[in-house]
């Protein structure tokens, strides 16, 4: 996942809300995220191919 979207998905996962370009209200939701990656995620993070914010959300 490139970075890019990796912020934007760990802004929505903390704030629980996202507005789309098209839209002019916050849209509100309580979200659960399964997750799988291949390889080791901490040469992923050491390597900074994933952010290690991200990745400990979804450790939680």
């Amino acid at each position: 996942m490139p970075l890019s979207l990796q912020v934007k998905l760990l802004r929505v996962l903390q704030d629980g809300c996202w507005s789309g370009s098209a839209r002019i209200s916050t849209v509100r939701a309580n979200l659960r995220v399964i997750v799988a990656a291949k390889g080791d995620m901490n040469e992923h993070i050491a390597n900074g191919t994933f952010r290690r914010d991200l990745f400990c959300i979804a450790c939680m």
